[in-house]
């Protein structure tokens, strides 16, 4: 699994996760996470 903002290994034991119409992404830091959430579209065009 790789962040979907960056791209860094996600490790499956540290998951951090969210779900953006019906797919899930995975994440590295919380971070990331909240940069994703307020810009998903930037991340799944």
């Amino acid at each position: 699994m790789e962040c979907a903002v960056c791209g860094s290994p996600v490790h499956q034991y540290e998951q951090i996760t969210t779900n953006h119409e019906t797919t899930d992404y995975y994440f590295c830091s919380d971070e990331h996470k909240e940069e994703f959430e307020s810009l998903s579209g930037e991340f799944t065009k």
